[in-house]
């Protein structure tokens, strides 16, 4: 059975390309384009990976985190922040990784895979806020 990731991007293009990537690396996808239908299609879908732009029309991308970490079947959920603007992600036990955008397509399928796995969250391994690397190579420049 696909392993299922959830892509919360309301950029079209951007949510298009994502979903291609993904489907194309044997994942089924979901996808939302506002931060206030992230709970509800989440616990609709069960995703094994919440992908999550940080930027969203309604709701910030942190605010999504509370309301995620605020329901005990949710919280579990394995969280990827792909952002423009990661530096302003607030600490959360849930994120697994930060990339920004623009991002590295390779970089991006390892994250998914290593953290649709493992569990681990950055901030249980000691990064801080403030930490953040965001000087990766770039694929995608869009």
């Amino acid at each position: 059975m696909k392993k299922l990731v959830l892509v919360v991007e309301d950029d079209n293009p951007i949510q298009h390309l994502l979903k291609d990537i993904l489907e194309e690396a044997a994942y089924a996808v979901q996808t939302v384009r506002l931060g206030k239908e992230v709970v509800s299609k989440a616990r609709a879908t069960s995703p094994d990976l919440i992908l999550l732009d940080l930027m969203l029309p309604d709701l910030d991308g942190n605010d999504v985190l509370a309301l995620l970490n605020g329901d005990a079947r949710l919280s579990r959920i394995p969280v990827i922040v792909l952002s423009a603007y990661p530096q302003l992600l607030k600490k959360s036990p849930q994120v697994q990784a930060i990339i920004a955008k623009p991002f590295d397509i390779v970089e991006l399928l390892d994250e998914i895979e290593e953290h649709i796995k493992t569990g681990y969250g950055v901030w249980s391994a000691g990064l801080e806020e403030g930490d953040i690397q965001t000087n990766t190579p770039s694929v995608w420049t869009g």
